[in-house]
């Protein structure tokens, strides 16, 4: 099965991060604020932002928001991305951020394979014909030319990119992956959050139902100082 290689690998990402702490800003229902930064620093820092049926990623990496469900957090839980299907989600992205960009081994690889389609009399001939390819179609400063490289060339023997442009020449930016990567993780982090805290207070309310039982018992001098209860009692107290 074909592996898809992003412009920024998880293994990438997880590099970038592996210091981040979480901070939960707000936490009510479908309006969450979360804050991942490392301590003292703002590199790679990014805030996740939500309130009914969107989700904002900002920080270092650009803007994104997306709408979908009323709960983004579901939308988006799991443990792998998905850039086609999310970025029909897009709702907004910064003035100085983009989704897609031009890709110089997708525009390379679209003729490659559409030269192979072609016809030669030798392979000396073919051989003549790839040479003057890569000096005037795949020698270019930026995608403008590149593209007007394409489109004007036609071969000694009168063959040119014919409906070259089918070909998807664009791919999805470092920092689109960056963000989606961050927002998997991120709801990850969330829920591991959420999870302690529930651990800790099933733990706490078993303490504070055996303090009550004990208080009510009136037989606190009978309990010895090692015992699981007054062990309880001291934890909760803080002594």
């Amino acid at each position: 099965m074909h592996r898809v290689v992003y412009a920024c690998t998880e293994e990438e990402f997880l590099k970038n991060v592996e210091d981040h702490r979480l901070t939960i800003v707000k936490d009510d229902g479908a309006y969450r604020h979360l804050r991942f930064q490392r301590k003292g620093s703002s590199v790679y820092h990014f805030d996740i932002v939500t309130w009914p049926g969107c989700l904002c990623i900002t920080g270092d990496c650009e803007t994104y928001v997306f709408r979908r469900v009323e709960d983004m957090f579901a939308f988006f839980r799991g443990d792998k991305i998905n850039p086609g299907y999310w970025s029909e989600k897009l709702q907004g992205i910064d003035r100085s951020g983009r989704y897609r960009e031009f890709s110089e081994h997708l525009f390379r690889e679209a003729v490659e394979n559409d030269f192979a389609q072609w016809d030669f009399e030798s392979d000396a001939y073919r051989d003549e014909v790839w040479e003057d390819v890569c000096a005037e179609v795949l020698d270019y400063e930026h995608k403008q030319e590149a593209y007007e490289n394409v489109n004007n060339y036609t071969s000694r023997d009168g063959q040119r990119f014919d409906d070259f442009f089918e070909h998807i020449l664009e791919e999805y930016t470092f920092h689109f992956i960056w963000c989606l990567w961050a927002i998997v993780w991120g709801i990850r982090k969330y829920d591991e959050a959420k999870e302690r805290d529930m651990a800790l207070f099933h733990q706490m309310r078993g303490a504070l139902k055996e303090i009550d039982e004990y208080l009510s018992s009136n037989k606190l001098n009978s309990v010895g100082s090692g015992s699981i209860l007054h062990r309880n009692v001291r934890e909760v107290l803080g002594r």
